[in-house]
């Protein structure tokens, strides 16, 4: 694998996950969630790094895992880029993703309400991961396009290990600034407030998704089956 290659793609994804982060789907509700996982409080800065690492920890556990398993599914089935007619599928899959961001397909995946009992959980830290888990389990429709062609991507990667990390690196994209508020309380403050620059970052983000696959299904083309 090369090693190069594989840096420059983690780097992406993570930073896929932090313009995620900025999305009108979670950016919003930011403060929201910190009130009422407790985090709002004071607290000291190691401590509430961890909660806010925790958390991020246990969202990053299921998405990482949906990424072994598309690797797997991709070895299991010989699913390759190396197929013209998977590279076409591919772009096909993105621009749905794509347009899925823009709004034209709702992704509102249903799921029901998970019923933890955490307030039977003692530990704050243990709690702050079955949280992160419940929560990694309700995609949101902002993320889940994204999340989608990353793994689809994997799935024609055929690589196990390569899938984890990637979905891991988009996973603290995305809860990266949760770490920083949850971390420093005075941080969220001087975030900017939600205004017209999110839907500038749902339309980019749709851009690159739909261009991603323009570029599979041209780079197909010119190659010819």
């Amino acid at each position: 694998m090369n090693l190069w290659g594989l840096k420059i793609n983690i780097l992406i994804a993570f930073f896929a996950g932090v313009i995620m982060s900025f999305s009108g789907c979670t950016y919003p509700l930011l403060p929201v969630l910190l009130g009422s996982l407790g985090i709002s409080a004071k607290k000291s800065i190691l401590e509430g790094f961890l909660l806010g690492l925790f958390y991020v920890l246990g969202f990053a556990f299921v998405y990482s895992s949906l990424g072994v398993f598309a690797g797997l599914t991709g070895r299991v089935f010989g699913l390759s880029l190396g197929y013209p007619i998977m590279r076409m599928l591919a772009g096909v899959l993105f621009i749905f993703f794509g347009l899925a961001v823009l709004g034209v397909f709702n992704l509102n995946l249903k799921t029901k309400q998970l019923n933890l009992h955490l307030e039977k959980i003692k530990n704050p830290y243990f709690k702050m991961l079955v949280t992160g888990i419940g929560s990694g389990m309700v995609v949101s429709p902002c993320v889940s396009p994204v999340l989608g062609s990353l793994l689809v991507y994997i799935s024609l990667k055929n690589n196990l290990v390569y899938g984890a990390m990637l979905i891991f690196s988009f996973s603290f994209g995305l809860g990266f600034i949760f770490i920083l508020c949850s971390t420093f309380s005075g941080f969220i403050f001087s975030l900017p407030k939600p205004a017209e620059w999110i839907e500038w970052v749902r339309k980019i983000s749709a851009f690159i998704l739909i261009l991603s696959g323009v570029y599979f299904m041209a780079d197909t083309l010119m190659k010819g089956f």
